[in-house]
């Protein structure tokens, strides 16, 4: 139970001499006022912008009031934090005659979430504000095997918010899993009977949960998107037994998605390019010997792209029998970096995905404080590791583990490493040697 850990954690950090100005967890997207709600404990900063006024921090109280010397007293319980703001911002300018006021969430705090439904261990959770559903159900034990993964309810707040994971997980929409500010209580029903299956060359291929708003595109994005020989102009569908080839976008529960393969030997001469490129698609390997020709193909970098995580995958020429394999493989984690990188040479059938910039670091394994932290260019581990509180009595401290989210690679590094945007560090035990 996480308030177990929470609480040997604070035995830990009380050890080292924790204090309220250690690091702490930060938010890793912007905080959404609508949704943000403010809780006991809450400090909000207050600036007074184009006057002469000290900024004021105010701290909402266990009744979930402020009280000020000159604001008196004022009940912000239950309320978002743009309601909040609009009450706290006509009282300062009754009070102090200023127009422009902003009023600001400082830090991220403990919030208790109760979990029911579908899990493994349901019960009361305590995490940080600045946590996502999926973390706090990954604390929880996670979903049963009948559990719906798509129409997970969180609700207290202003309104009720449908939690979809496998968005968030296989289509990177942060917004499908929220923050845990944004609710009290979460609900994991049962598996909806409305189902399709994606099989054939994709990724991931698998039976699906079909919500409304699902689309072809959409279901095998969610079955891990095409593979680089998929022939994605003969999709096709199987519905009651009969194989659909028109008007396949409008898709019905019991449907299952066909994505038919290319001839091996076409894929051979075509590359492929996507993620955070700007003309994502398949390219002729006579055109593109390079990274840098198949990026420039492309039609370069988007400026959201994280650049330093472009990851190159390869198919694997022969099987364990000496056919031709489709399988393939990450060789590499981070081109793009220098001039030499960026000339690195192609084969027929590599692909590149160019990830976006998430903008943090997570830090995990034996450190006080794992979470995720903003990411800065150019810090190396220990910069990240400080962050989450230093090592615990017992750590590696000279090599630690990085997972590359793209590749799925975890390769391990001194720690003088420099960390790439997105990736995540892991602190292990020292070994002991025998």
């Amino acid at each position: 139970m996480k308030f177990i850990s929470i609480f040997l954690g604070i035995l830990i950090l009380a050890s080292y001499g924790w204090t309220q100005d250690s690091p702490q967890p930060q938010f890793d997207q912007p905080v959404d006022a609508a949704k943000y709600i403010i809780r006991p404990g809450d400090e909000l900063s207050v600036i007074f912008l184009k006057a002469n006024i000290e900024p004021l921090k105010l701290t909402v109280d266990p009744e979930g009031r402020i009280i000020h010397e000159n604001l008196g007293m004022i009940t912000l319980s239950h309320l978002t934090l743009e309601q909040a703001r609009q009450i706290l911002r006509q009282a300062l300018k009754e009070l102090y005659k200023v127009e422009q006021i902003s009023v600001s969430i400082i830090k991220p705090r403990e919030v208790r979430i109760s979990i029911m439904g579908a899990i493994k261990s349901p019960g009361m959770y305590t995490g940080f504000s600045s946590e996502r559903i999926s973390q706090l159900i990954k604390e929880a034990g996670g979903i049963l095997e009948d559990g719906s993964s798509r129409t997970i309810k969180f609700s207290g707040g202003p309104e009720e918010i449908r939690v979809d994971l496998d968005l968030a997980v296989f289509t990177g929409d942060i917004n499908s899993d929220p923050c845990l500010y944004s609710g009290y209580t979460l609900y994991v029903p049962r598996k909806l009977s409305q189902r399709v299956q994606v099989t054939g060359e994709v990724n991931s291929p698998r039976e699906i949960e079909l919500i409304d708003g699902d689309d072809l595109e959409r279901l095998i994005a969610l079955a891990g998107g095409l593979r680089s020989w998929a022939d994605s102009s003969n999709i096709y569908l199987l519905r009651s037994g009969q194989k659909l080839t028109e008007n396949i976008s409008e898709i019905k529960a019991g449907d299952i998605i066909i994505v038919p393969s290319l001839e091996l030997p076409d894929t051979f001469r075509q590359l492929v390019a996507f993620g955070a490129v700007n003309n994502p698609g398949r390219y002729s390997f006579d055109k593109a010997g390079s990274l840098k020709d198949l990026i420039s193909l492309a039609g370069g970098f988007k400026k959201t792209a994280s650049k330093e995580r472009t990851t190159l995958f390869r198919l694997a020429l022969t099987d364990e029998k000496g056919r031709i394999s489709p399988k393939r493989f990450s060789i590499s984690n981070a081109f793009g970096a220098s001039e030499n990188e960026s000339n690195f040479s192609l084969l027929p059938g590599d692909s590149i995905f160019v990830p976006y910039f998430v903008g943090y670091v997570e830090v995990s394994g034996n450190v006080p404080n794992p979470g995720t932290f903003t990411f800065l260019k150019g810090k190396d581990s220990k910069y990240y590791i400080s962050l989450a509180g230093g090592f615990l009595p017992g750590s590696d401290e000279a090599m630690i583990e990085i997972f590359h989210p793209a590749s799925k690679i975890t390769s391990t590094h001194s720690t003088a490493v420099h960390i790439n945007d997105g990736s995540r560090i892991i602190v292990n035990l020292l070994k002991e040697e025998n």
